[in-house]
Formats: structure tokens, sequence, C-alpha cells
């Protein structure tokens, strides 16, 4: 039975196998080593040994993005800030301004706060992280800023009704 299935896959069969299983295995190296395992996101380049180094104007932005989120500004500001600032995001499709999708992606990605993530596990990275865990937990939570009623007997009182509270 294994001769048979041999001659159908054939050899090319065989080392696809061990090359895709070898690079399992490197990129499980990697991940225990603290290094991330793919691109770098926006805010971050290789250096020496492959090490993730900060590249300081980004770094500033993102401080800013999240600093903007938890005062609880949407993503839409927050792409208007990058965008106008003049940042281009690290686009594979090609995009050249930042988009709702990809100022989600950049608060959700928990490698700003120095951690690394391979198929669902996290660990502590080596990269020196852009903000601290708390902030980063904070903008999680997608704050919006408290809802100020005002019942002094303004003129469109009865007019007009609270979603909030109604």
């Amino acid at each position: 039975a294994l001769d048979r299935r041999w001659r159908r896959s054939g050899p090319d069969a065989y080392w696809r196998r061990k090359m895709s299983a070898h690079i399992r295995k490197g990129k499980q190296e990697k991940f225990e080593s603290g290094l991330p395992v793919g691109s770098l996101p926006f805010g971050y380049t290789r250096g020496d040994a492959f090490m993730p180094v900060q590249i300081p104007s980004e770094a500033e932005a993102i401080k800013e993005a999240f600093a903007m989120r938890i005062r609880g500004e949407g993503s839409t500001r927050v792409a208007e800030m990058l965008n106008r600032s003049g940042f281009k995001p690290r686009s594979r499709l090609g995009r050249t301004g930042f988009t709702l999708s990809a100022v989600q992606s950049l608060i959700e990605n928990v490698f700003y706060a120095g951690f690394i993530v391979h198929h669902g596990q996290r660990r502590r990275g080596v990269h020196e992280p852009i903000i601290d865990l708390g902030t980063w937990q904070r903008a999680q939570e997608n704050t919006r800023p408290p809802i100020v009623h005002i019942n002094d007997g303004a003129l469109l009182t009865g007019n007009i009704q609270c979603a909030a509270c109604d």
C-alpha cells in the first residue's frame, strides 16, 4: 500500500512535505524565541538579526491613534489623522491610505503592546513595545465619551428623543 501511494504522489510530493515540515518547525522556533512570524506591522522595520525596530515617526502616530481611540474617537477620525499626516499602511493590496478596517486592525494588534501571536498562541516578544498593555486593553474597550443629557426646558424638549435613555 505504501509503495502504491509513493508511486502515485511521486518524489516531488515527498520533498514538498519535507520542506513544509521544515518551514513549520522554523516558524515555531522563531515564535518561541520571541521573534515575530510573518511581516511586521506599521511602525516597525527589520533591524539586525531580523529584530523589529521602531520607526520613530510611525510609533508616535500609533501612540496618537491609541490615545484617540481611548478618548472615544472612531476609526474614521483615526484614519483621517494618519492619512492627513502622510502615512501609508503596509498593504499587500496596494492601498495608499488608511481605511476603517486598517485602523481597526492596527488598534487590535497586540504586537504594539509587546506581544507576538502565532497559530493562536500569544507570548511576549523581544521587540520594544510602542504602548503598554494597559493602553492596548483600554483601546479594546472601544470607549466613547459619556452621553450628556440636558433637560433644561430647551426648545426641542418633547420633539426629539435620546436613543440611550428615551
